[in-house]
Order: C-alpha cells, then structure tokens, then sequence
C-alpha cells in the first residue's frame, strides 16, 4: 500500500516538473516569411502613396501564456537609445498566412513609421530627416524564421546620415544589427519578439 503512495506521489511530482517547464517554451510555434507582392499588389500598394513598404506572413500559434512584442529599436550615433515595444497583448490564436506589413516615408515635417498586421494598423511620427541627408532602408527578413522564446526576429531597417556620401546600410550578423549604420546619425531596426505574456 505504501508503495502504491508512493509510486502515486512520485507520478505527480514528475507532472509537475513537467508543466513547469513546458510553460512558454513549446506551447507557441510561430514562424515568420518574407511575402513577395505579384505585379499586380505592387501596383495597388503604389497607388496607396505609402512609400517603401515590406510584407511578411505569420504562421502557427500563438498560446495564452505567451505574447508577441513588436518593438523599434532607435540608435543614435550607433548608440541604443529607445527599445520599448509599441505593440504587444497579441491575441492568442492561430495565425494562417496572416499578412503584416511594415514600412517608413519621409516628408519635410516627419518621418512617418506604418506597421500592419492582423486587425490594427498603426501610424507613428518621428522627428524629419534633415534635406541635406541620405538614407537607406532594407528588409532583414529574407528567409522563413522561427520565433524562439526571448530572442528577437529584426524585420526592417532604416538608417540615415547628415553626408550623402555615407554608407548607411543595415544588416545581420549572427542575428545581431551590424554594419555602418552605427555611423549613422539615426537608426531604425523593427523586430519581433516571442515572450512571456504579462500578467494582469
């Protein structure tokens, strides 16, 4: 009888081990794909006006415990100086082909920052870009990644320079921003993170 109990104690200790580390690891299998616009959704984006705009697809589900962070990163001289997510409390769901899209258009009163995705569309004002400088924008998404929990999948970037002259182009090393962008007088690099949902 002894034994029984303690066969009985021993299952449902090993249960519980088991829970607690599934948590927010394996509940969640999301991947991310470039999207390629067909001739004809070029032409539709075109006539939006919205500038430079890049697409990618969601796939796979998203569980309760755990949440999708979308955040800008902003550098300035190279230096990190703004990494708060804009976006978060995703609804948990399956995602099928969801398209998202995510772009950036210059004027002499702002930069404008769109992101898209799946009910919301939202719309951010930065500081302008100065006339006199150049910049350069190009997507970092080029293959289908997974979201791994706590490590960031960088979508998009920008970076701009006072000298026309500069390069000022983004990219990825070891899946880090690298590149002479840290030059740069102003940086901006989109990323998605898979994380832990916050409690209420």
């Amino acid at each position: 009888m002894k034994k029984r109990y303690w066969l009985l104690a021993l299952s449902m200790c090993l249960l519980l081990v088991g829970c607690s580390q599934g948590k927010g690891n394996g509940s969640s299998k999301l991947t991310l794909e470039p999207y390629d616009l067909s001739d004809k959704e070029e032409k539709v984006v075109a006539a939006t006006g919205r500038g430079s705009m890049f697409f990618f697809t969601l796939d796979g589900t998203l569980a309760k415990d755990m949440d999708l962070e979308r955040t800008i990163e902003v550098y300035e001289k190279g230096k990190l100086v703004s990494d708060e997510p804009f976006q978060y409390d995703e609804e948990a769901k399956k995602y099928k082909h969801s398209l998202n899209s995510f772009g950036m258009e210059s004027s002499e009163k702002d930069l404008k920052i769109f992101n898209g995705s799946e009910g919301a569309f939202i719309t951010m004002d930065e500081d302008p870009i100065p006339e006199e400088s150049g910049s350069s924008a190009s997507s970092l998404l080029t293959e289908k990644v997974e979201l791994k929990k706590d490590k960031p999948v960088y979508i998009y970037g920008m970076a701009t320079s006072k000298n026309n002259g500069d390069s000022v182009g983004i990219g990825l090393e070891d899946g880090k921003p690298v590149g002479s962008f840290k030059k740069s007088d102003k940086a901006y690099i989109y990323k998605i993170t898979l994380v832990d949902r916050k409690s209420e």
